[in-house]
């Protein structure tokens, strides 16, 4: 039992260490579901979206808001291919879940997402105001009170 105990005490740092580096995961019905480190999210081409539409107006119309960068969410769905029945557009059958480390989960639809619908610029935000977040956020422009804005994502699902 004692030397069982400290393989896993010798063993943990390295484990602990691979499981901080995962970053965020993308399962469900993709073609090739996978996991991105933060290394691997920031190697990937990055956008920036100003302040995500809030519904009243800033105090200071003149002020600059909140700036967000990241990675867009429909180019990581797209690469990663859906699992489709056969039929035309069945890929808008699919819902997005995205749940944070706290379990806060939220949905978004293909639609929202697909540039050929409303094309809906969601980001995977990894930095605000040119500093880095720390964890990642879900920021969902357009969204009413942020409600879908997910604080330290860590998966996203499809069903």
């Amino acid at each position: 039992m004692r030397r069982l105990l400290l393989a896993l005490a010798l063993a943990w740092p390295a484990a602990a260490g691979q499981a901080a580096d995962i970053a965020l995961s993308l399962s469900g019905r993709l073609a090739h579901p996978r996991s991105f480190s933060a290394a691997e999210l920031a190697a990937l081409p990055q956008a920036a979206l100003p302040e995500a539409a809030l519904p009243e107006p800033a105090s200071d119309p003149a002020a600059p808001g909140p700036h967000w960068t990241g990675v867009l969410l429909w180019p990581l769905l797209d690469q990663a291919g859906w699992v489709d029945q056969p039929g035309r557009k069945t890929h808008l059958q699919h819902v997005i879940l995205a749940r944070g480390r706290d379990g806060y989960t939220v949905a978004l639809s293909i639609g929202e997402l697909d540039p050929a619908f409303e094309g809906k610029q969601v980001l995977i935000a990894t930095g605000r105001d040119g500093k880095a977040l720390g964890s990642l956020d879900l920021v969902v422009p357009g969204d009413r009170r942020h409600a879908r804005w997910v604080h330290d994502l860590q998966a996203i699902e499809v069903q």
